[in-house]
């Protein structure tokens, strides 16, 4: 691949504990460049920040190879989380993007893709409009556009109306949260039995299919006012019911999208610590570098051990085994 950081004096170890520092512990530039300070090391922000910016660039093509493995993995979880980006046109002036979060479940992948909107583009840009697998999300409209995916919906976001209900129509919503707390249940038998996707069709067919057709008629029978807590929950289920309960017909699917939201957390104390990203640009950049930890800890790998390693390797790495580097890859080519 034969590229490096350019005029750069800092060594691949070094950069993996800024971007482990700023990515992973959520500590901002120029308090690192305060902490160095303390030890008699001087290095401005403005240099860290270069350093993380050509980082970026140069873990590039890595992204671009999970990218491909995640949509190409045929399920895919997508989830949106805004993050505050300085405009640039307007001193002192936040404008308000968008991290659009993908996670291949099944293959371990985090893919974090900004864009300025929240409007169709992103996910149309990044899925392409002949995808045709399996897309779980939280029924947002602008992902009904592709025709060809198999859609499903996640139980959690149904399950979180319910409880907003709980303040005015306790019984009606305790009774169904009791009822998605049994369909969880199974889940759980589910995962510690490491059951395949055959065999979570069926149990699914056998156990929750039941209790789902028991809640459809529970929530019909029971009608609320439309602007009513239990009418906003009852409308968002009913109308997203085939998505909904499209797990139970694939085994494959997940109940619902909590292994995507935890891959989230991490941008929302980053919001909290360094409150913004400079620059459109760098936000794209941050979503690279997020992606890649987030990646290696699906995979149990140590981020900045593996960026450290990467890093030094990169350079001289043939394009064709970029493969090699991913860190569902990694320990096994190790040198």
């Amino acid at each position: 691949m034969r590229r490096k950081i350019d005029k750069g004096i800092a060594e691949p170890g070094l950069l993996a504990h800024v971007l482990a520092a700023k990515y992973l512990d959520h500590l901002p530039l120029y308090r690192q460049a305060q902490q160095l300070a303390r030890q008699g090391i001087t290095i401005a922000t403005s240099t860290l920040g270069g350093w993380v910016n050509q980082t970026a660039g140069l873990l590039a093509p890595l992204y671009d190879e999970l990218t491909r493995h995640a949509r190409e993995s045929g399920y895919v979880q997508a989830d949106e989380t805004p993050i505050r980006v300085q405009d640039g046109d307007k001193p002192g002036a936040t404008h308000r993007g968008w991290y659009w979060v993908y996670h291949a479940p099944e293959k371990g992948i985090v893919i974090m893709d900004y864009h300025e909107s929240r409007g169709r583009a992103g996910p149309l840009t990044w899925l392409r409009p002949e995808y045709d697998g399996l897309l779980q999300s939280d029924g947002y409209q602008v992902y009904n556009q592709f025709t060809n995916a198999t859609h499903a919906v996640c139980w959690a976001h149904a399950r979180r109306y319910f409880h907003d209900a709980r303040d005015s129509t306790a019984e009606r919503a305790d009774h169904v949260l009791a009822r998605i707390q049994e369909l969880y249940a199974i889940e759980r038998q589910l995962r510690e039995e490491e059951a395949g996707p055959a065999e979570r069709a069926r149990v699914r067919h056998e156990k929750a299919a039941p209790i789902l057709a028991g809640l459809k008629t529970y929530i019909e029978d029971n009608p609320g006012l439309p602007k009513s807590p239990w009418g906003k929950a009852s409308a968002y289920t009913l109308t997203r019911w085939d998505k909904l309960t499209k797990y139970v017909d694939e085994g494959r699917l997940e109940i619902d999208n909590n292994l995507i939201e935890n891959t989230i957390r991490p941008i929302a104390l980053g919001r909290r610590n360094w409150l913004f990203a400079g620059s459109h640009d760098a936000a794209r950049r941050a979503g690279i570098i997020y992606s890649l930890v987030a990646t290696c800890k699906k995979h149990g790998v140590n981020p900045e051990t593996w960026l450290a390693d990467v890093l030094a390797r990169i350079p001289m790495h043939p394009a064709k085994r970029i493969d090699e580097l991913l860190p569902m890859n990694w320990e096994k080519n190790k040198v």
